[in-house]
């Protein structure tokens, strides 16, 4: 009678190593196929491209530069306010020449409409031309000056001399169209174009 027949032990164990190998291999196949549809599919992480030139460190992206537009000033626009009044203390050339209180120096070469009536003040303003016993110039200049016309009130002139300087408080009144005094071509067309003097009571006025 036959004996049966068994399978090996080496045989039986080199089955199932062949078939672990295989569950393995079958793993990584769906791995990859997962991970490559995941890429196909936009979401993994994608990949920079580009030709940077390293040196030792990443090199850091180019980022445009922006350039920001100055709106251009429009010439002939409105004319600034008068400047604000000087610090106390301060002098200079011509001394101290205030309409309310303002710098009135940089409208003497103009028209002084925008300071009528307004209270003029002078401190060491030097005399640059005498134009009558009872007007004078004052100023920095023959083309920076303003015409002081004296209200006697009965009283003699005060002596004025040109290189003189001045102190006095009056008021900017318009000229009306008078001389004043003013013979002078310059003088009277530099009056003209300013149609204002200045009022000045003679008892209003020191001369040093």
């Amino acid at each position: 009678m036959a004996e049966p027949t068994t399978t090996p032990p080496t045989r039986r164990q080199g089955f199932w190593l062949w078939a672990l190998a295989a569950i393995v291999l079958i793993g990584i196949g769906v791995l990859i196929a997962v991970r490559a549809f995941g890429d196909d599919d936009g979401s993994g992480t994608p990949t920079v491209t580009g030709n940077s030139r390293l040196t030792g460190t990443d090199a850091a992206p180019t980022v445009p530069g922006v350039t920001e537009s100055t709106p251009a000033t429009t010439p002939g626009g409105p004319e600034p306010d008068p400047p604000e009044p000087l610090p106390s203390g301060k002098t200079r050339r011509g001394g101290t020449l205030l309409a309310n209180g303002n710098d009135l120096y940089p409208f003497l070469g103009g028209n002084l409409l925008r300071v009528a009536n307004a209270q003029v003040e002078g401190k060491s303003v030097p005399v640059i031309e005498v134009a009558s016993d009872k007007s004078f110039w004052v100023g920095r200049s023959r083309t920076q000056r303003l015409l002081i016309v004296l209200n006697l009130k009965g009283g003699a002139p005060p002596k004025v001399a040109p290189g003189q300087k001045v102190q006095f408080v009056g008021q900017i009144v318009d000229s009306a169209g008078g001389d004043h005094g003013v013979t002078d071509d310059a003088g009277l067309q530099l009056l003209r174009r300013q149609g204002h003097h200045a009022s000045v009571s003679a008892f209003d006025l020191k001369v040093s």
